[in-house]
């Protein structure tokens, strides 16, 4: 099996710690194989853009793998804690990509501010609040029209139009059997609602994820996990929690999404 997750997100919202959890996961449930993987620094601590990587290769008579990071059109599945930053890294998917994705936006507090000055006299501006600009969400909501990002949970097939051999793709929406799969959920929205802060975003959507990868995740073993990889008995029991809810999230957008 070779196996390459891309996790991307901003800083504060645990992506480095989930490709740290995934890798030391994959070492325990394959000791003889070879685990690698990378990750982003520096301005993270400051909100910036944060990727993680995780890429596994169980059998070693032929090395596939050979750097910790994933090439363009390299990664098997993405779990994406901020939605602009799928849109980012999007030359890391291919036709068979599984995308996970929370659908919330999340702008830096610096631009937050800058916006905030910059467009004063726009009506109905106030970023502090959580109410976008007019001018941004009409930027965001063209983006996800031209990236086959879409909301409302819906099932997407995603075809790439690659013939040229660019980085720089057209995708459309079209449903095709070898397509990628994307599933967003407005994660952020429903953990304030379950816990008293955001801190568990990366644990929720692992257990979201697991839900559907049980074949290589399974949920049962990442909940054991959690015991060993935590020493503090409060620890294991928030991640527990958020693993948990995840897996619940799971179950019930499989119960309302429609068939395509």
């Amino acid at each position: 099996m070779i196996l390459n997750i891309f996790i991307c997100g901003i800083g504060g919202q645990g992506a480095v710690f989930l490709g740290s959890f995934l890798r030391n996961f994959f070492l325990r449930k394959y000791p003889n194989a070879l685990i690698l993987g990378t990750e982003s620094r520096g301005v993270s601590q400051r909100e910036g853009s944060v990727i993680a990587s995780v890429r596994i290769q169980t059998d070693l008579k032929s090395r596939a793998i050979f750097s910790p990071e994933i090439p363009p059109m390299g990664a098997d599945i993405v779990i994406a804690l901020e939605p602009l930053e799928l849109l980012r890294n999007f030359s890391i998917v291919h036709r068979n990509t599984i995308i996970f994705t929370n659908n919330e936006p999340l702008i830096p507090k610096s631009s937050a501010q800058w916006m905030l000055q910059k467009t004063s006299n726009i009506e109905g501006t106030n970023v502090i609040s959580h109410s976008k600009p007019k001018w941004l969400m009409n930027r965001v909501e063209q983006m996800i029209k031209e990236n086959p990002v879409k909301p409302k949970s819906e099932k997407i097939l995603l075809k790439i139009n690659d013939s040229n051999g660019s980085l720089l793709r057209k995708f459309q929406i079209q449903s095709y059997s070898n397509a990628s799969q994307i599933m967003d959920v407005n994660f952020s929205t429903l953990i304030l609602d379950e816990f008293e802060g955001s801190s568990q975003l990366n644990l929720v959507m692992l257990g979201f994820v697991s839900y559907f990868l049980e074949n290589t995740l399974q949920f049962r073993d990442l909940l054991g996990f959690i015991d060993d990889f935590y020493v503090n008995e409060i620890s294991k029991e928030r991640n527990k929690k958020g693993l948990e809810f995840g897996g619940l999230l799971a179950q019930h957008y499989e119960k309302m999404k429609e068939p395509i």
